[in-house]
């Protein structure tokens, strides 16, 4: 994912001051016969990475967040 900030008027200063930021998620799946096992790898920067550490899914951009930001997580289930 790629987050262009929409500047407007009406938006708050730390909208306006809001840098734009990536997403990159890599997703190993392997099909055992119980099931599966999925493992996932997600990177974030500026916005992205705060909406990480409220379990966000990437569907919002915290514009908040500090400049030069960033996080990652790894997921793991199956």
């Amino acid at each position: 994912d790629y987050a262009l900030v929409n500047e407007t008027e009406d938006a708050s200063k730390a909208a306006k001051d809001a840098k734009d930021g990536v997403m990159f998620t890599a997703e190993l799946t392997q099909g055992l016969d119980s099931g599966f096992n999925k493992t996932v790898f997600q990177y974030g920067t500026e916005g992205y990475s705060k909406a990480f550490a409220f379990y966000g899914d990437g569907s919002w951009y915290g514009a908040e967040a500090r400049d030069g930001a960033s996080g990652y997580r790894f997921i793991n289930w199956g």
